[in-house]
């Protein structure tokens, strides 16, 4: 062994050992420890009236659930230390979340208790709902009405079963995005590594979804345009109908359609088959560098499709 050799070796040792020194005595003053003391749960209640909701908490879970006496209350289950804000100022309830441990002890590697935030919210209509987390589920349940929902969420899935009379605006890095049975009049969608699910959704102007890495499944959903765009990962869309254009853009994935259709179609992938059944025929303007094309000779509104590798399969519903 060369004395080159000898010394990195000798210097990666020194450092493993000294690496391992300053964390013993980071542990022994609890630097990576102080989980922000004991488990705790807290009401808030006799809140006064308000129109509006903003929630800001790095990791809670948060929870609607329907008031069955008509009042609203919150409900945190916190630590001592690190706990909820909870307030109604300017028509708006305000949840947020403090925390008082000294900087360097915020980052705890053993901190296992389930911080969440649970609304009784009575029924009804409401403005808006602006909900920013870092870690943690949300869920919004049936029987609320809002004029608008924004969500930004670094980690953690998004549930809304709400009707919205304006815009539902998700932003989640890394989780699942699910609407189910809502009606709304915009949608604009963004998941970086996470799938992304809708039933029967009405929408009364656009639909955006943007992807990088997850599936997205559409069921029984309607709209004016629609925008979907993806890295990696399938797309799904049974019975699923635009009255404007329906924009496919994806780089790998499969792109299936069961009973769906638009005014116009324009689909763009790189590496994945286009498959399925529209409702109404079609001009099909197809283009593959390596893949079978399989498409009706048909007359109507635009369709076109761009492939490098993939086959194109589409045939038109015989009902319609």
């Amino acid at each position: 062994m060369n004395r080159g050799i000898k010394l990195l070796i000798i210097i990666a040792v020194v450092i493993t050992v000294l690496g391992g020194a300053l964390l013993t005595i980071a542990f022994a003053k609890g630097a990576f420890s102080d989980n922000g003391g004991e488990g705790v749960i807290n009401y808030h209640e006799n809140l006064g009236a308000f129109n509006s909701i903003s929630i800001d908490t790095d990791t809670s879970n948060i929870e609607f659930v329907l008031a069955e006496d008509g009042k609203c209350k919150v409900e945190c289950h916190e630590k001592e230390k690190v706990y909820h804000e909870v307030k109604v100022d300017n028509n708006t309830l305000s949840i947020v979340q403090i925390d008082t441990r000294e900087k360097f002890k915020r980052f705890s590697m053993f901190d296992f208790y389930e911080r969440k935030v649970i609304i009784y919210l009575p029924a009804g209509e409401y403005d808006k709902l602006d909900i920013k987390l870092s870690t943690g589920d949300t869920s919004i349940i049936a029987g609320y009405t809002f004029n608008s929902i924004t969500i930004n969420c670094s980690t953690g899935d998004t549930k809304i079963a709400s009707n919205v009379n304006g815009k539902i605006y998700v932003k989640s890095s890394t989780g699942d995005i699910e609407l189910d049975h809502i009606n709304a009049k915009e949608l604009d969608l963004a998941a970086s590594t996470g799938n992304v699910k809708l039933t029967n959704v009405t929408v009364e102007e656009d639909i955006t979804i943007s992807t990088k890495t997850g599936k997205k499944h559409l069921t029984d959903v309607t709209c004016d345009d629609i925008t979907l765009s993806a890295s990696t990962g399938k797309t799904y869309l049974t019975r699923m109908v635009a009255r404007g254009k329906l924009t496919i853009n994806v780089s790998t994935g499969d792109i299936i359609l069961d009973k769906s259709d638009a005014k116009t179609i324009d689909i763009t992938t790189s590496t994945g088959d286009v498959t399925g059944t529209l409702l109404t025929a079609k001009s099909f303007y197809v283009q593959t560098d390596t893949g079978k094309l399989e498409v009706p000779p048909t007359s109507g509104e635009e369709c076109n499709i761009t492939t490098d590798t993939g086959d194109v399969k589409i045939s038109i519903e015989a009902n319609n």
